[in-house]
């Protein structure tokens, strides 16, 4: 019989063993709940800021985002989607207040407001928009104050939800990519000044008019024969043409790509507008000596059609390093090395 009371005891401490252990507490909802079965579809994302204004505009086509202002500019690869996958990963972590008076010390007032302080985040496609108003970062903690679908209650996420206010900052800034061993010629044309070819002579890019470069010459006709190489650009416009162009310049490839280039200083700033096209002839020439498959001349093609995209309408401002090479004169090519 003491056997039997002693185990009835064993079992009553195990159950009230297992009554005091806490279940594990259940995940702080989803912030934005349907977007985690929505990302492959959603292909529209809006940021508005004060007084309703859209700041920033993505638009997915095909499998690319594009910034719609200024000008359908190809987004940085993956940076949509890496904002994306926060939104559906963002949870609710901590109530705050639903008193709207309270709302500015959070920045999640409506940006209706023209004082708001936050942005709305609009997102469409495979389903109802979804909005989520983002406001402050908490002062210590990961996370940043919001209101989802314009409800009264705000709440502190568990992740930080950051993202640019500017187009600029969603913009691929690769502007041109055609590598110096691609290159046939470099055609300029100073204004004033006189016009020069540029060709490749022994080891290096050298003037067509001039003597035969020297083991001390210099390569300044190198670093501008490759200055389309991964040329990128710091800011763009969409104004009229300057009618005080500095240079003009054409970058012949062996391909047949033809890359022409005007120049021009603003103030402090250099700025460029570009053209492409393609020299038949060229082409054909270098499909028959190089043997190019047609995996290659369709590359070719669609380079051009991308350029030709990317380059209407628009003039870019150069970063300095490279704005430089651009102005390089014939004197300083055909100059001994320092």
């Amino acid at each position: 019989m003491r056997v039997t009371v002693r185990w009835s005891i064993l079992a009553v401490m195990a159950l009230l063993a297992a009554c005091g252990k806490s279940a594990p507490p259940a995940p702080s909802p989803l912030a934005l709940p349907q977007l985690a079965t929505r990302i492959d579809k959603i292909d529209d994302f809006r940021i508005r800021g004060a007084g309703g204004r859209v700041l920033v505009t993505l638009h997915k086509v095909g499998d690319a985002w594009q910034v719609v202002e200024p000008g359908n500019l190809l987004a940085v690869p993956g940076l949509v989607d890496t904002a994306l996958f926060a939104l559906s990963r963002a949870r609710l972590a901590e109530a705050k207040t639903d008193q709207p008076k309270l709302y500015p010390r959070l920045g999640v007032e409506d940006v209706s407001l023209p004082d708001a302080q936050g942005v709305e985040i609009q997102l469409s496609g495979g389903g109802p928009a979804m909005t989520l108003v983002v406001g402050k970062e908490h002062p210590k903690l990961d996370g940043n104050y919001v209101r989802v679908g314009g409800r009264s209650r705000a709440w502190l996420t568990d992740v930080a939800l950051s993202f640019e206010r500017q187009p600029m900052g969603w913009i691929d800034r690769s502007l041109v990519d055609l590598p110096m061993a691609r290159i046939a010629e470099v055609r300029v044309a100073p204004s004033p000044g006189k016009a020069f070819v540029l060709v490749p002579r022994g080891d290096r890019f050298w003037p067509q008019d001039a003597p035969e470069p020297i083991a001390t010459s210099s390569h300044a006709g190198d670093a501008l024969a490759g200055v389309l190489d991964q040329l990128s650009f710091e800011d763009l416009s969409t104004g009229g043409a300057n009618s005080d162009i500095d240079r003009k310049l054409r970058f012949v490839a062996l391909d047949g790509r033809v890359v022409d280039v005007d120049v021009w200083r603003t103030q402090a700033r250099v700025w460029a507008r570009f053209s492409v096209s393609l020299d038949a002839a060229r082409a054909a020439a270098w499909r028959a000596q190089a043997g190019a498959s047609a995996d290659a001349s369709a590359a070719v093609d669609k380079a051009v059609a991308e350029w030709q995209r990317r380059f209407a309408g628009h003039a870019f401002e150069l970063p300095a390093y490279q704005a430089s090479i651009f102005y390089t004169g014939r004197d300083q090519i055909i100059a001994r090395a320092p």
